[in-house]
């Protein structure tokens, strides 16, 4: 099965395709999670200070030629 298909079949919105080496961790990003701007940085194992550094993400794209970006819209309850 195609990967951009079995992404849409998984109930993804949107779907792209991209070159890997494209892709740069902006350390503002990071700062932005450390300043609070989402409340959510320590509290996920997927957000800092608990996901690898941004050397380390680097190096996972570096690695790449192909990356795939995906997008899932959900209603609030409440906005």
């Amino acid at each position: 099965m195609d990967i951009v298909q079995a992404i849409q079949e998984a109930g993804f919105e949107s779907v792209g395709r991209c070159d890997a080496s494209a892709l740069r961790v902006l350390p503002d990003v990071r700062e932005m999670c450390s300043s609070g701007s989402c409340r959510m940085y320590g509290t996920r194992w997927t957000c800092p200070p608990h996901c690898s550094s941004l050397e380390e993400f680097q190096a996972q794209f570096d690695e790449r030629t192909v990356c795939f970006v995906f997008q899932t819209v959900v209603q609030l309850e409440d906005e």
